[in-house]
């Protein structure tokens, strides 16, 4: 389960397995992500992608915390309530760049999967 692998989505760029945490991901959204609005996604994914330190990661933790309550789904909110809690786990400027990868991996698979969501 994605939920699981928080050290090694953090360790993205560094990870001999890769595939096994992309088939994961794609599980996932597969089963939780699809009452998720893709413009929230991409919402949430472009102030990732500003990110540059640690700091500003954790900076959007509250925005995400805010999102999620807005949800109406209980899986929506769960979906953001798990990416809140992986942005909560960045400890350095290095993990910023694989949440980024990250991010990135997730808003694609969602898109993928959800194509009208």
């Amino acid at each position: 389960m994605i939920e699981d692998k928080i050290k090694d989505i953090l360790a993205m760029g560094q990870l001999d397995d890769l595939s096994s945490l992309l088939d994961d991901l794609q599980n996932y959204i597969k089963q939780e992500g699809k009452k998720v609005n893709s413009s929230q996604l991409r919402n949430i994914f472009s102030k990732v992608l500003q990110a540059e330190k640690k700091i500003d990661i954790q900076l959007i933790r509250p925005k995400l915390m805010y999102v999620a309550a807005r949800q109406t789904s209980k899986e929506a909110k769960k979906v953001i309530e798990f990416l809140e809690k992986v942005a909560s786990k960045v400890e350095n400027d290095a993990q910023v760049k694989n949440f980024q990868t990250f991010m990135e991996a997730f808003v694609a698979y969602h898109k993928y999967f959800n194509p009208k969501g």
